[in-house]
């Protein structure tokens, strides 16, 4: 079996390059990917930790960073190592831009933007837990709506 050293590279969780990279992995039963993943990396100096790793562990580099600057120096970084390096962002956001007729905000993370309606579910989640099987009665009045039934019916 053939291993290959796989840097996954982001600025926001790591949730999307490693999605990518486990689909295409799929498709190579014969090799073990060892994961190497970089979240949350928005820095000259984080990206210069990268580089160091994947020199120490030469291996395929992908990313998803939407700072040019920043994914400039990464692959800079892997050319000069002569380590393949691919943003799987790019062409997509590209091509979205060419055809909407727009540029992108090239803002990390915003998919997963903690906004006032993300913690008003939150809140609404805290209010139904507090409140499950008549737990608590004194602020029921603030419930947008009651579902009553026999405990255990799955409401």
């Amino acid at each position: 079996m053939t291993v290959l050293n796989l840097h996954l590279v982001s600025d926001s969780t790591g949730e999307t390059v490693g999605t990518v990279a486990h689909a295409c992995m799929v498709q190579f039963p014969d090799v073990d990917a060892e994961e190497f993943v970089w979240p949350m990396v928005r820095t000259k100096g984080q990206i210069a930790e990268v580089i160091a790793e994947v020199r120490e562990n030469p291996g395929f580099v992908l990313y998803t960073l939407v700072n040019p600057e920043i994914s400039r120096i990464l692959e800079d970084g892997c050319r000069e190592l002569q380590i393949p390096c691919m943003g799987i962002l790019d062409p997509i956001v590209a091509a979205l831009g060419g055809y909407i007729g727009t540029k992108a905000r090239a803002r990390p993370g915003l998919q997963h933007v903690l906004d006032a309606q993300y913690f008003g579910r939150i809140d609404a989640i805290q209010f139904a837990l507090a409140h499950d099987d008549g737990q608590s009665l004194k602020d029921l009045g603030g419930a947008d709506v009651l579902i009553l039934g026999v405990s255990r019916t799955s409401k």
